[in-house]
């Protein structure tokens, strides 16, 4: 009579934890896992020219550079189309191929943000109007930061214009792992006076990073000396400008958080289900 009992009791007592956890379980799949928290890095990139006329300051031959595996590509915004514009043959063309989805700067991550939504504008012109420096690039991209996976670095190509002989490559990171960090590395490479000509010369249309692809295979042939900046640096204050500072070359950067809308796949389901 006591074993059944406390036989009886035992699954009382299992039945109600079983109760308890489907009471507190949620009802929605959606609301089992928080997303990740978004950010916007801004970033500049600038040189200081007394150090590049400096010929005592220390400069690194060149050797072979790769991005790391995983590099990701900003993607640029689908341009405006214009209504009066006359269709060209490729824009007739691609009526007759699946369309590829356009992208949405609110929402998508890794894409590269226009002027208007950067942060760092006034930073900029500070810096282009002092004889002393010279922005290299500019800027900026959102990206969710989940402690859980593992960061991607962010490419960083900045092609040389017709005055100019340089060339910076490299990444920027952003991890979470208990705090916020941002990891710099980047090279900044000083090219041969006749190096752009003799790559343009390859090809009539060269694609924008078949100029730094090209250079990177062939860094002895093009590269008279580089230039290398690696920071890692804990961010502990969001929105607060952050400075990389080396002899040759400086990063500004500024980490926002960043309240992504929500996405309008859950909203139509939001709106069937009422």
């Amino acid at each position: 009579m006591k074993q059944a009992v406390i036989t009886l009791l035992l699954a009382l007592l299992y039945s109600s934890v079983l109760f308890a956890e489907t009471i507190s379980a949620p009802s929605n799949p959606l609301q089992q896992a928080e997303p990740p928290p978004w950010y916007q890095v801004d970033i500049i990139i600038f040189r200081n020219d007394a150090s590049i006329k400096n010929t005592t300051e220390k400069w690194l031959k060149p050797s072979a550079y790769t991005y790391p595996a995983g590099a990701i590509t900003l993607a640029s915004p689908t341009p405006a189309v214009v209504a009066d514009a006359v269709p060209s043959l490729t824009a007739i063309t691609n009526i007759f191929q699946q369309p590829s989805p356009p992208l949405d700067l609110a929402r998508d991550p890794f894409i590269a943000l226009p002027d208007n939504d950067q942060q760092l504008n006034e930073e900029a012109s500070l810096l282009n109007s002092s004889a002393n420096y010279t922005v290299l690039d500019k800027i900026a991209w959102r990206l969710p930061v989940d402690p859980k996976t593992k960061a991607q670095p962010v490419r960083i190509q900045s092609q040389p214009n017709a005055n100019e002989t340089y060339l910076v490559n490299g990444t920027v990171t952003v991890s979470s792992y208990r705090f916020l960090h941002v990891d710099i590395d980047l090279w900044y490479d000083q090219l041969q006076p006749d190096a752009l000509s003799t790559i343009l010369m390859q090809k009539s249309e060269p694609k924008p990073d078949e100029i730094s692809t090209n250079m990177q295979k062939n860094r002895s042939l093009f590269i008279v000396k580089s230039f290398h900046l690696k920071q890692i640096r804990r961010i502990q204050r969001t929105s607060e400008i952050q400075y990389f500072d080396t002899p040759v070359i400086g990063v500004l950067l500024k980490l926002t958080p960043y309240k992504k809308p929500v996405d309008l796949g859950i909203l139509s389901n939001s709106a069937e289900n009422t």
